[in-house]
């Protein structure tokens, strides 16, 4: 364990960042048309995280043994087969974050966003016909096959980014070139009632002074990027294109202080600033609110990731 820090405060060398590719091929399905998109090729959107080298070869944390308690928990809670905790490898559960090798001093690593396959309809038995009410199968509308999301994939990447995050958060380095923007929290776990099973999700983090001065550098106003990837991502993850949902998304400062506010569809879903956090100088922690799936938290995510290259693009 390192001294406390707190990039709220001060600005560090970047250990890792975020970045986002809407259209990167998945090289498992290349040349496979996306079932639940007709007409597209599917070309994944895809999350990057970026791991700079010193942090992968000194962090002793890493690789993680696959016999950690809490890792065994959450492999029992959504009935993952494998953890890998080797930064040299696919990283996570059931390789659901692909390693794509070094670009420089960062290791990148690729987070296909999910979204749904086509499966033979449980209904109809892939017939198209309903014989009961001697007509074409209402829940298919008579193709004999549904769109299912895949939900496992979506848990695994969660859970995988969860103990990353984790474990990230507690490291820093003292040599790059780069300083760390941002810092991101994932969580995902299932508690039982005596009626159901109750999932919990949430996505914080915290943003730097440098970034934070960015903020305030570009003013109160819309962050176009930001909406347009969380569309992207939203869209492809839920198998098409909400028109309903398109004013449930929003970015943007709102404040002179750097004040930044970012929704997506859902009950007032999004991120927001911890109370009394934003001042006039400084970074500031952020939090979720209303966060109920991985389907919005990787929206979010997306959108994060979206605001990282915005950042470095402008020279941050």
């Amino acid at each position: 364990m390192q001294d406390y820090f707190d990039i709220t405060i001060d600005n560090y060398p970047t250990w890792y960042e975020l970045s986002w590719n809407p259209k990167l091929p998945d090289s498992n399905h290349l040349s496979l048309p996306n079932p639940a998109l007709p007409g597209l090729e599917l070309q994944t959107p895809t999350i990057i995280l970026r791991i700079h080298r010193q942090f992968i070869e000194k962090t002793e944390y890493f690789p993680f043994p696959e016999d950690i308690p809490f890792i065994d928990d959450i492999k029992k809670q959504f009935n993952f087969k494998i953890f890998s905790g080797n930064l040299y490898e696919n990283f996570g559960f059931d390789n659901s974050i692909v390693n794509n090798g070094f670009d420089g001093d960062f290791s990148q690593f690729l987070i296909h966003l999910p979204t749904k396959a086509q499966k033979k309809c449980s209904d109809c038995q892939n017939t198209g016909w309903d014989d009961l009410r001697d007509g074409e199968c209402i829940i298919c509308n008579g193709t004999g096959k549904m769109n299912v999301y895949d939900w496992h994939k979506a848990f695994a990447i969660s859970a995988s980014l969860g103990i990353f995050f984790r474990y990230a958060e507690e490291h820093r380095l003292k040599t790059t070139s780069l300083s760390q923007l941002m810092t991101v929290n994932t969580l995902i776990n299932k508690e039982w009632s005596s009626t159901r099973d109750i999932l919990r999700v949430m996505i914080g983090g915290k943003f730097s002074p440098a970034l934070c001065d960015w903020f305030r550098k570009i003013g109160i106003g819309s962050i176009d990027e930001i909406v347009k990837a969380m569309k992207t991502a939203y869209d492809w993850m839920q198998g098409f294109r909400n028109e309903s949902a398109i004013f449930s998304f929003y970015a943007s400062i709102d404040y002179p202080n750097g004040w930044l506010n970012i929704h997506c569809p859902g009950n007032a879903c999004g991120l927001n600033p911890c109370h009394n956090a934003v001042h006039n100088t400084g970074g500031y922690e952020f939090a979720d609110h209303n966060v109920d799936t991985p389907f919005q938290q990787l929206t979010l995510l997306a959108g994060l990731a979206t605001l990282h290259d915005k950042a470095r693009t402008d020279g941050i």
